[in-house]
């Protein structure tokens, strides 16, 4: 691995998302973010998918940028429920050509 990716580079450059067409997220209690003092689902998550509004008291999430790494569900585990999107729909992992002799997508 350290042929193509180093300690500078960007991990997630090798990432696409194709996302579906409605929100695999599902926050199940709005109630419970606005009594939530440290909301730790808007720093675990390495794609910024969750955003608190603290004017409108509301979670905001952007389910369009989610990578799939579950680390929502640890942080939050009775409060946001993650369900992986079908329709052959989410995250693509992409190696690079000069790996794979050709783009492969996993």
């Amino acid at each position: 691995m350290d042929r193509w990716l180093d300690e500078f580079s960007d991990p997630l450059q090798w990432v696409s998302i194709d996302p579906p067409a409605e929100s695999h997220i599902k926050v199940k209690n709005e109630k419970n973010c606005q009594k939530c003092d440290m909301r730790p689902c808007t720093y675990i998550c390495p794609a910024q998918v969750y955003r608190w509004d603290e004017a409108a008291k509301h979670l905001n999430v952007s389910y369009q940028r989610c990578i799939e790494c579950g680390a929502c569900v640890i942080a939050c585990p009775q409060n946001i429920g993650l369900a992986w999107p079908g329709e052959g729909k989410g995250v693509y992992y992409q190696l690079p050509a000069e790996l794979s002799g050709g783009a492969i997508n996993v």
